[in-house]
Parts: C-alpha cells; structure tokens; sequence
C-alpha cells in the first residue's frame, strides 16, 4: 500500500506565473515580496490565521495591516509550529512533499526542512533558480523533485543552478510545449544519471502518459494523498474538489470522510489524471 503522501504549500509565492501552474500562482499577486515579514497587530502575534480572523472579522488585514507592500498576511505563509503539531497528532508518518509556490524563495526554507525532516522523508519540490541562495540544503537528507519551466529560463542556464543536485536523490522534470516528447532537449533527456519525467503543459494533471497504477492501490487512493494548503487547510486531494477533511489552525482532521471520497478518486487514477498520485507512487521509493 502506498505510504501517506502530503503536498505542503508553504505559501503561492513565486517568481514564475506559468500558465499551467497547479498551485495558483499565476498572477503577480504572487511576485515574491520585498520583505517575507508577516503581519499581525501588535500584541496578538500569538494568534493563528484562524483566531486573527474570529476575533477581528475576515478583512481584518484590509484593515488594519500599515503597509500591504510591506506585510504578508498569515494566511499566505503556512506557519510551521502549527503545520508540526497537527502532523505529530495526526498523521506523525506521512511523507512530505514541500511544494508552493516556490519554497526556495522563503528565507527560512533551511529551517523549515531541519525541523519537520526530523519525524518525515522530505521530498523538496522546487524550480531549483533559488537553490544558490540555500547551499545548505545540498546536505540535508531530502529528495528533490527540480522542474525546468521551459518559457522562464533556458535549459543551460537552469542545468547550470542545479547540476550540484545529487542524482540518486533528485527526480528533474519538465512541462512539454506541446505533446511531443522531442519538443525537450536531448541533454534534459540523457543528463547524468537523472531521472527524468515530463508534464504535459496547459494539462499538467496529466503527468505521465505511459503511467499505469497499482490497482492494489486503487481503493485508497484518498487516503494516501493530502493537501495542506497555505491557509492551513486539509485536502484529500490536490484538486481540492472535495472540500476540506482538517484545519491545522482548528485542529482538526476527519479520515471517516475518505472511504466515500475514495470511490471517486481511484478514477481519476485509472483515467490517468492525478499528478499527486502518480508523484507519491514515483517518487516513495527514493
């Protein structure tokens, strides 16, 4: 059976607004900001995005915050004391794949990774352009899943940022301009020992066109695959079409939901549509 698997959005910040993006980030709402500082009034720091709201009402931010071009709002940026708590309680053996937006671009990345990689086999989904800015990480002991966005920049430059990557740890992957594989350069193809996989662009659900599942797998394909998105909230599902099962800031979880959601999900497996499913399955061995 394949182990949980959970996407962790950390923010929708990013410095790419590729079309195709699954994390909504494709405005520029999401340019990377100034500063990373997160606000909430004096006094009440100690408040979760959750409580902020309860007690001030929804706009609160709109509000009260002093400089929008300064400030991020909590709900932006997944805070990581709450993340933890909620996966000790919950789910202490799952898999993390920490994705985004752009995790590279959060300055306390390194940090964020030497906490939760203590109790979790961290997967670090990431465009890999910000990776000088961590070296760090080079040796953390984390797996990495690196995309070339092929309209961002251009194959040597990025090969360029990444190629310090260790190649038993890393997975590289890319988005097809089009259907055909021969629209991606032979050296992406035949880098090192990379493994490589492809997305198919403006239909990047459909991640691998030759993936075949596990039908021993099919009957809980929900019960393995979590979205925890930045505002603290917790999918069955990367689509997130099924609603919330849990809020890391109310502390709450609810897998009795799954075995319905399941029947539906396990569909979209076998009609090869989940990235999430065919990125855990791929990448559990690592």
């Amino acid at each position: 059976m394949t182990p949980l698997t959970i996407t962790v959005c950390l923010s929708n910040y990013c410095q790419n607004h590729c079309s195709y993006c699954v994390s909504r980030s494709h405005g520029t709402r999401w340019d990377p900001p100034v500063s990373w500082e997160v606000y909430k009034p004096a006094g009440f720091e100690h408040l979760n995005p959750r409580e902020l709201a309860q007690k001030f009402g929804n706009r609160w931010y709109r509000n009260k915050c002093p400089d929008k071009s300064r400030y991020l709002q909590p709900k932006d940026v997944l805070e990581i004391s709450w993340l933890e708590k909620w996966l000790n309680k919950y789910t202490p053996n799952a898999v993390l794949h920490l994705s985004g937006g752009e995790p590279l671009i959060i300055p306390t990345i390194v940090d964020t990774v030497d906490r939760l990689v203590k109790n979790h086999r961290i997967v670090l989904f990431t465009n890999g352009q910000n990776l000088a800015s961590h070296p760090r990480l080079l040796s953390r002991d984390i797996y990495w899943h690196v995309t070339w966005h092929q309209a961002q920049i251009p194959w040597e430059d990025w090969y360029d940022l990444i190629k310090y990557l260790d190649p038993n740890r890393t997975t590289l992957n890319t988005v097809l301009a089009d259907t055909d594989p021969l629209s991606v350069p032979i050296d992406f193809k035949q880098v090192k020992n990379y493994k490589t996989k492809f997305n198919v662009d403006r239909n990047a659900q459909r991640s691998m066109p030759c993936f075949v599942p596990d039908v021993d797998d099919l009957h809980c394909v929900a019960s393995t695959i979590h979205l925890i998105d930045p505002n603290g909230l917790v999918y069955p599902c990367n689509t997130r079409r099924f609603g919330p099962i849990g809020d890391i800031y109310l502390d709450t979880y609810h897998p009795s939901k799954l075995d319905k959601i399941n029947l539906e999900t396990r569909e979209c497996v076998r009609e090869n549509r989940c990235s999430a499913y065919q990125s855990a399955v791929t990448l559990k061995g690592e």
